[in-house]
C-alpha cells in the first residue's frame, strides 16, 4: 500500500500544505480550481510507483495560505508555488497539471525553464475574447456566507450543474454535457474543497481565465504534452490549437483512464535523478513570525494539530464534537497573546487528523512525551468533556477545565443524546448543508438547540456572525464516519457518566437553567455578552500564579 504523507512548509509566514508519497524522480502535481491536491489522491497511489511525488495546494486553496495580493495573476501563483518547491529543496522536477494546474505547469516552465523537465497540461483551455469576457463576469460570482444559508444552497446546486452545463451558468441546450451527476460523497468532496478556499476561490480561476497561454507557449523550452479526453469539454478546445511549438505534442486520449495511462507514459520518460525517503527541511515547518501554526505528527503524519511554541504554561485544547482545531482559532490566538502555550489537536475523524479513536491518546502522549511538552492544564470545549477523564490518566499531573459544557439535567439526558447532533447525511439536493447550518445558528440561540421554544432562548452568543459559523460548518463538513462515532462516544458519556473535574467555566445564563446539572463543585461564570475568553485567561493566570 502506498504511504502517502500530509505536510505543512512555511515561505516565511505563508503556509503551504502538500502531499508526498513515493521514491523516484521529482514529479509535481498541480490541482484544477477550487479543489485541491486532495483530489489527485487516487492517481498518486499509482504514480507513486514510480515518482517522488510533490502535490501542493494552490495559495487560496485546500488548506494553502492565499497571497497577500487582492488579485493574483498567473505568474503571481506561479512564483510562489516556486518558492514553495525550493524552499522544500526541490529545484528540478517533471509536472503534471489538470484544468487549472495545466495553466501553472505551463507558467512556471515558462518563467523557469532549467526547472522544469518535461510536463503534461491535461484540460487546455483556449478561450476566444468573447468567452474569456464571458467566464470572468459570470463564472466566478463572490461567495460570502449568509445567516440564511442561502449561499449553500447555491453552492451544492453550482456543483451539480457544473456536470450538466458548461459553462456551468449557461442554462442551455447547446451548453448541456454528456454526464452522469456526480455519487454523493464525490460532490460532498468539491463542495467542501470550496468552502476552505471561501472567496479566495476566484483567485487561481480567475488568473486561469485571463492568462494569455498562447504568447506564453514560447518561453517553454521543456518537452510538453497537450491533451483533453471525453467528456472533458476541454477536449474541444484541442481544435483551437495552431502553431504550437516543436517541444509542444498534442494528444487525443480516448477516456479519462487513458488519459492518465498516456500522461504516465510520457512522464517515465523522464531523465531526473531518484530521489530517495525525501524529507523536508524542518527549518521551513514553522513561520518566521506568526504565533501560531499547523503540524502534522504521529506515526503516518495523520495526527494533525493546531499549535504555539512559546509559553509560562502549556496547554492541551481539545475541540468539541463535530469541531476541529480550526475552530478555535480566536481562543488559540487569546491564549498565545496571554503567553500560553497551545497544542490543539483534531480528534479522530475531525478537521484533518486521519487515525482511529483507540490510538488517539496513544499517539498524542507518545509525541508529547518524546517532545517534551506534557501538559499543565487539560481543557475541554463542549461535549468532549468525556474525553477530559481519559487524558487526565495519561497526563496525570494536569489540572482539567471544562469550557461551555452543558449537561441537561437527568430527566432530559435520553432526548438530548438523541437529538443532538444532527444528521448531516449527503442528501441528493443538499439539504443537509442547510440542516448542519441551522444547527449551528440554534446552538448559539436556543439550550438546547432543538427546542426552539420560549423557555429554551439563550443569549444570542456574540460570535453568532456568518465568517464564524462558516469556520465551524467547514469543521462540520471535515467530519467522517470515524468522527461520527467517537462523537456518540463521547455526547452519550459526557451526559450519562459522573466526570470529576477540576474547574467547569460556564457562561453565566447557566445559572437561571433549573434543567441543566453543573459538573463541578468548581464553578467560573463568566459575562454571555462576551465569549469567555478573557474569563478563561483570567482564571488560567489565577492559577499560574498560585
Amino acid at each position: 500500500m502506498t504511504r502517502i504523507l500530509k505536510n505543512y512548509a512555511y515561505c516565511g509566514d505563508r503556509r503551504v500544505h502538500y502531499i508526498t508519497a513515493g521514491n523516484g524522480p521529482p514529479l509535481v502535481m498541480f490541482h484544477q480550481s477550487p479543489r485541491s491536491a486532495s483530489e489527485y489522491v487516487p492517481l498518486i497511489e499509482e504514480w507513486a510507483k514510480y515518482f517522488t511525488i510533490i502535490a501542493p495546494d494552490t495559495p487560496g486553496y485546500g488548506q494553502s495560505d492565499p497571497l497577500e495580493i487582492t488579485e493574483p495573476d498567473m505568474t503571481d501563483i506561479a512564483n510562489a508555488q516556486m518558492t514553495f518547491l525550493k524552499t522544500i529543496g526541490i529545484t528540478q522536477f517533471a509536472a503534471y497539471g489538470y484544468h487549472t494546474g495545466s495553466t501553472i505547469a505551463l507558467t512556471i516552465a515558462g518563467l523557469y525553464p532549467k526547472a522544469v523537465n518535461r510536463f503534461v497540461m491535461n484540460g487546455f483551455s483556449v478561450l476566444s475574447k468573447e468567452e474569456k469576457e464571458s467566464f470572468l463576469k459570470e463564472y466566478l460570482p463572490p461567495f460570502q456566507p449568509d445567516w440564511s444559508g442561502s449561499h449553500l444552497a447555491w453552492l451544492w446546486s453550482r456543483y451539480r450543474e457544473q456536470l450538466i452545463f458548461f459553462p456551468w451558468y449557461a442554462k442551455n441546450n447547446a451548453s448541456r454535457m454528456p454526464y452522469d451527476i456526480a455519487p454523493l460523497d464525490i460532490l460532498h468532496q468539491q463542495v467542501l474543497d470550496h468552502l476552505y478556499a471561501g472567496d479566495a476561490y476566484r483567485s487561481a480561476y480567475g488568473a486561469a481565465f485571463a492568462f494569455d497561454k498562447k504568447s506564453f507557449q514560447s518561453k517553454v523550452t521543456a518537452p510538453a504534452l497537450i491533451m483533453a479526453a471525453p467528456p472533458d469539454p476541454l477536449t474541444a478546445h484541442l481544435d483551437r490549437l495552431s502553431d504550437m511549438p516543436e517541444n509542444f505534442e498534442l494528444v487525443r486520449p480516448e477516456n479519462r483512464d487513458d488519459a492518465h495511462a498516456v500522461a504516465l507514459k510520457y512522464l517515465r520518460k523522464t531523465d531526473l535523478p531518484k530521489l530517495k525517503n525525501f524529507h523536508i527541511n524542518s527549518n521551513t515547518k514553522k513561520p518566521n513570525t506568526a504565533k501560531t501554526w499547523r503540524e502534522y505528527f504521529g506515526q503516518e503524519n495523520n495526527l494533525h494539530c493546531l499549535v504555539t511554541d512559546y509559553g509560562k504554561t502549556r496547554v492541551l485544547l481539545i475541540h468539541d464534537i463535530l469541531q476541529s482545531s480550526n475552530s478555535l482559532k480566536s481562543l488559540i490566538g487569546t491564549l498565545a497573546d496571554a503567553e500560553y502555550e497551545v497544542i490543539a489537536p483534531d480528534l479522530p475523524g475531525h478537521g484533518l487528523t486521519n487515525i482511529l479513536s483507540d490510538t488517539f491518546i496513544e499517539e498524542l502522549t507518545n509525541n508529547l512525551d518524546a517532545a517534551d511538552k506534557l501538559p499543565d492544564y487539560i481543557l475541554t470545549i463542549g461535549q468532549s468533556a468525556a474525553m477530559g477523564p481519559q487524558l487526565k490518566k495519561a497526563f496525570q499531573t494536569a489540572k482539567l477545565i471544562n469550557f461551555d459544557f452543558f449537561k441537561p439535567a437527568s430527566e432530559k439526558s435520553e432526548a438530548f443524546t438523541q437529538n443532538y447532533m444532527p444528521d448531516m447525511t449527503a442528501q441528493k439536493y443538499g439539504g443537509h448543508l442547510l440542516t448542519g447550518w441551522s444547527f449551528l445558528r440554534m446552538k448559539n440561540l436556543f439550550w438546547p438547540w432543538y427546542e426552539e421554544k420560549k423557555e429554551n432562548i439563550i443569549p444570542a452568543h456574540p460570535d453568532s456572525q456568518p465568517h464564524v459559523l462558516q469556520t465551524g460548518f467547514v469543521a462540520l463538513m471535515q467530519t467522517t464516519k470515524v468522527g461520527y462515532q467517537l462523537a456518540r462516544q463521547l455526547l452519550h458519556s459526557a451526559v450519562t457518566d459522573k466526570h470529576k473535574v477540576d474547574i467547569s467555566v460556564c457562561p453565566d445564563w447557566v445559572k437561571t437553567r433549573n434543567d441543566i446539572d453543573l459538573v463541578s463543585d468548581n464553578v467560573v461564570f463568566y459575562d454571555s455578552e462576551t465569549n469567555g475568553h478573557t474569563a478563561l485567561v483570567e482564571m488560567l493566570n489565577s492559577l499560574s500564579d498560585k
